[in-house]
């Protein structure tokens, strides 16, 4: 067969698929079921949109609350409070100024107490035992020099020429305790015993404990701002009148005070704390008795 009979046969072929084709897409086309969109039967009309006219609504009168009828709200919106150092008053300006600011009168606060509670401390042995240096016979212990804050490594034999002290023996060990069904427990013991070169009296440490010495000591600041250190038992004199403390506490820190003056000639005793931060002690109460810190209603009606 020669080209040309060839590409003839090529042109009849692609002429019977191109009829074919069109063939059969006339008559999927015709083989579609029609759609025709349902109608009222009536003609379009347009229908007029009615518009309610906008309606004032207000809020209802607030009713008097529990705490008087000048006050509006309990929650919600705050009002302004301003104090008066000189009548001793606060105006309120409640959120709604119907008829202007409402003046609330306190009691005057009562004269402070005369001190005021620093710190409680519990004065330390000069010479303390925080830990060792390995363990056993080489062991050296760590101490730590109260005074000063100074870390000391020594053992047996050793004096501490600036506290007045020797130690006389030392052991670091360790010990191990089977548990049943689990991991070995091990126990570190660490002790040292000193002697007072001057005195002769010997004291025992334990790295577990640290060792106080002598009674606890407050310290206290005046009016004036002036601190000074106290003990059970000693008095601080300021003018005319005198504070005598009674008892210190270290857990929670706090001391019982005595104060005498000739407008108190029997005394009145108060338990002086250290107040949290914007919070002050509560005045006395009649009879001596700490009171109870005021409450804010007192102050701010209604919250």
């Amino acid at each position: 067969m020669s080209a040309q009979s060839k590409d003839t046969a090529f042109l009849a072929i692609g002429g019977v698929i191109f009829l074919a084709a069109t063939a059969w897409a006339f008559l999927l086309k015709t083989s579609q079921p029609s759609f025709t969109a349902p109608t009222s039967g009536r003609a379009y009309e347009a229908t007029n949109l009615t518009i309610e006219p906008p309606v004032s609504r207000q809020w209802a009168e607030a009713p008097a609350q529990s705490a008087g009828d000048k006050w509006l709200f309990e929650v919600f919106t705050p009002p302004k409070i301003y104090y008066n150092e000189e009548s001793k008053q606060f105006t309120v300006i409640p959120p709604v100024r119907a008829s202007g600011p409402v003046e609330v009168a306190v009691e005057p606060p009562k004269p402070e107490f005369g001190l005021k509670l620093a710190k409680v401390e519990q004065p330390l042995f000069r010479l303390q035992l925080v830990g060792a240096v390995n363990f056993g016979p080489d062991a050296r212990g760590t101490f730590s020099n109260s005074r000063t804050g100074d870390i000391i490594i020594a053992t047996k034999g050793r004096k501490i020429a600036e506290l007045n002290l020797e130690i006389i023996e030392f052991t670091a060990e360790r010990r191990r305790i089977a548990v049943t069904g689990g991991s070995d427990n091990v126990i570190e013991t660490i002790t040292a015993t000193v002697k007072d070169t001057e005195t002769g009296v010997e004291t025992r440490l334990d790295a577990r404990t640290r060792l106080p010495e002598g009674a606890l000591a407050a310290t206290i600041t005046t009016l004036e701002g002036s601190e000074r250190i106290v003990r059970v038992g000693e008095t601080v004199t300021e003018g005319d009148t005198v504070f005598q403390i009674v008892d210190i506490a270290l857990a929670p820190p706090a001391v019982t005070v005595k104060k005498t003056n000739a407008e108190a000639p029997e005394g009145v005793t108060e338990v002086l704390i250290i107040a949290p931060i914007g919070i002050q002690p509560a005045a006395p109460a009649e009879g001596g008795e700490t009171a109870a810190p005021p409450s804010m209603n007192s102050f701010f009606p209604g919250f």
